[in-house]
């Protein structure tokens, strides 16, 4: 859709326009009569944002036509020369015909318009309606367009303000600008309005073509370094300048990006354990003192531990590293018997277990003279230390696994892994 390009929004951009100067949207008022002016004194607009093209196609219809030139639109600047306000084509090929040596006169027929203040617009902003209305039939650039809006979007707040205030008008600003000043919807006002965020590249390449202005209005929802990247990348025919491959880049930029992954902790805190499992160490446990006195728990409490109705089937799963034959058995006695002399059969003759010697407590009972007995609870303690050692490596890994630590959960998976299998091993 072209901005202000039809009758439409040509007459409504007229109608704003001081009474007397409303010619810009028809023929010339008898009060308004033509001067012919000196082409030299005419000067362009400052504020005429449009491309003068091809003047030398309309200076072949002028020649064509007789010589002939409409009158162009100009202001008095009053020190002689003359502003314009519609007509920068014509006077660039008025100018052409002079330079190449044309057989012409040098003055054009012009109106001299005079635009003046009102309690709502300035004689400028009704200087700046005039220009963009004497411009509505054109076909336009996106930037053309889009300067258009820049420069009315504040003189038809003005107007809307003024008409919301009469009660002449509802709706949004936006609705009321994009429909009676630029005869647009909503949606692409507001694209076109976005193209002010383009980088100067991103600009050249939608002039240029390489961008649509749909594609170029996705760009410039890109931060600043985003726009460059991606025109870098288009550049050297990584991507393409479709709309679908910007939004993929822009989706791909909203991802956060993964935290570096951190060395394992080799020497992590020591993590506290269940209570349950804290209870069951302290019961199982043997001192250095215990061992000293060769003495053992009895209590069969501890869920896995030894007692009298379970102790034969322990035994047979103790492996043989761990344990000693009969004879060993016998000869580790008699070596700590007072009667070392005497023969093996004299020692299974006296290889009764020895009155028992309660403690005060009464949890510990002597094993001297049972030293298999002795290393198959030293076996079930090493085993259910090796279970609380897993229960660390849970939970290490669990503080692994929620602070997103892949290495660390790696390395106490293994260390858990080598456990398991110690455990399996000599279970």
């Amino acid at each position: 859709m072209a901005v202000l390009n039809n009758s439409k929004n040509r007459n409504i951009m007229a109608s704003f326009l001081n009474t007397k100067t409303v010619q810009g949207s028809g023929a010339a008022p008898k009060e308004f009569p033509i001067k012919m002016i000196d082409i030299h004194n005419i000067l362009p607009n400052e504020n005429n944002c449009y491309a003068v093209t091809n003047p030398e196609g309309l200076a072949f219809e002028m020649e064509l036509n007789g010589n002939h030139v409409d009158p162009l639109e100009v202001i008095d600047n009053g020190d002689g020369t003359y502003r314009l306000v519609a007509g920068h084509r014509r006077r660039a090929a008025v100018l052409l015909r002079l330079e190449r040596g044309d057989d012409i006169p040098s003055t054009v027929p012009c109106m001299v318009k005079e635009y003046k203040d009102d309690d709502l617009l300035s004689a400028q902003d009704r200087e700046i309606i005039a220009l963009i209305a004497s411009n509505a039939q054109r076909e336009k650039s996106t930037f053309e367009k889009l300067h258009e809006i820049v420069a009315i979007e504040p003189l038809a707040r003005k107007i809307y303000e003024n008409k919301l205030s009469e009660k002449k008008v509802s709706g949004s600003f936006r609705k009321f600008f994009s429909d009676n000043f630029l005869d647009i919807s909503s949606s692409a006002l507001q694209r076109l309005q976005s193209l002010q965020k383009l980088i100067p590249e991103g600009k050249e390449a939608l002039e240029k073509g390489i961008l649509t202005e749909t594609a170029a209005a996705v760009l410039a929802s890109l931060e600043e370094d985003d726009q460059v990247e991606y025109l870098l990348m288009l550049d050297d025919g990584q991507v393409d300048s479709t709309v679908a491959a910007i939004k993929e880049f822009k989706e791909r930029k909203a991802e956060p990006e993964p935290e570096p992954e951190s060395e394992p902790d080799l020497h992590p805190e020591p993590t506290s354990l269940p209570e349950s499992a804290e209870e069951d160490s302290n019961d199982e446990d043997l001192s250095e003192e215990d061992l000293e006195k060769n003495e053992i728990p009895v209590s069969d409490s501890v869920s896995g531990g030894i007692t009298e109705t379970n102790h034969d089937e322990v035994v047979n799963h103790i492996p043989d590293v761990f344990t000693d034959s009969e004879d060993d058995t016998d000869s580790d006695i008699a070596e700590s018997s007072e009667e070392a002399d005497k023969t093996d059969s004299d020692m299974d003759n006296s290889n009764n277990p020895v009155t028992d010697n309660t403690g005060v407590d009464g949890s510990f009972v002597s094993v001297v003279g049972n030293e298999q007995k002795l290393k198959q609870e030293s076996m079930k303690w090493a085993i259910d230390s090796l279970r609380l050692t897993v229960l660390s490596t849970d939970e290490q890994i669990k503080l692994a696994q929620e602070a997103g630590d892949l290495a660390s959960e790696s390395l106490w998976t293994s260390r858990k892994a080598a456990l398991l299998s110690i455990i399996a091993t000599y279970e």
